[in-house]
């Protein structure tokens, strides 16, 4: 499974989900499946739609405008909450996407 986090630049409702302008938002397959202000709270509920009791590995790949020190407490989120998974984190540095997400 597969998702990416970005910016909402528009209000907007899509699939049922609500979006404000400068949300965040997770597309997750490319379906968007979650929207907010916290960007925590987006990547928890968009996490909690991909991991399964069958994921074994959890890779961030944070773009331009995350830090890794930011995406490192990303991880350790990760590894508090789904103590089943491995968490592997890289620089990806695609501009638009805050984070893409593989889970596997």
């Amino acid at each position: 499974s597969y998702g990416q986090i970005t910016h909402a630049v528009r209000d907007t409702v899509i699939e049922d989900v609500e979006v404000h302008d400068g949300d965040y938002i997770a597309l997750v397959k490319n379906k968007l499946k979650v929207s907010g202000p916290d960007f925590r709270a987006v990547v928890k509920e968009m996490l909690a739609q991909m991991i399964t009791e069958d994921s074994s590995l959890v890779t961030l790949y944070y773009g331009e405008d995350l830090t890794e020190e930011r995406a490192n407490k990303i991880a350790d989120i990760i590894r508090e909450e789904y103590s089943n998974v491995d968490v592997e984190t890289y620089r990806g540095g695609q501009p638009v996407y805050n984070l893409l997400i593989a889970v596997d």
